[in-house]
């Protein structure tokens, strides 16, 4: 179970908000990819899915109820609570490994910060996930 970005092109990595993206795998019959874009108005984008008994199921929504950061950029942890297409709310926890933040500067000045890291993970009660752990942040002020 892997996946991996193959796309192309110029990106404007400070256009874009604030996201978390995890790819995490339990076991062989568990694995969930939650992707969002949290909105300045506290408005969530949400997409990725939650692999499950060898089906699919994609995620309907993301709350994100708690998110630590140090210095607001580099993720400490989080907590969301999901809701996949089938209806069924999951609770993910999540605690950030040590992350390697890559800034990137847009031409009038505006910086955001990619943070990659391994992170830890429970889902529903369930520890043991491991995987990636990514967030994007604005830095303001």
């Amino acid at each position: 179970m892997s996946q991996r970005d193959h796309t192309h092109g110029v990106r404007d990595w400070t256009g874009v908000g604030d996201w978390l993206y995890y790819v995490v795998w339990f076991n062989p019959g568990l694995a969930i990819n939650p992707a969002a874009i949290v909105l300045e108005d506290g408005g969530v984008s949400t997409g990725g899915f939650l692999f499950r008994g060898g089906r699919n199921v994609p995620l309907r929504t993301i709350r994100v109820i708690d998110q630590r950061f140090r210095d607001r950029i580099i993720p400490v942890s989080s907590t969301l609570e999901i809701e996949d297409a089938e209806g069924v709310r999951h609770i993910l926890r999540a605690r950030a490994g040590p992350a390697v933040p890559l800034p990137f500067r847009d031409g009038s000045g505006k910086v955001s910060v990619l943070a990659q890291c391994f992170g830890s993970f429970e889902l529903d009660g369930l520890g043991g996930g491991y995987g990636s752990y990514e967030t994007l942040r604005v830095k303001r002020g």
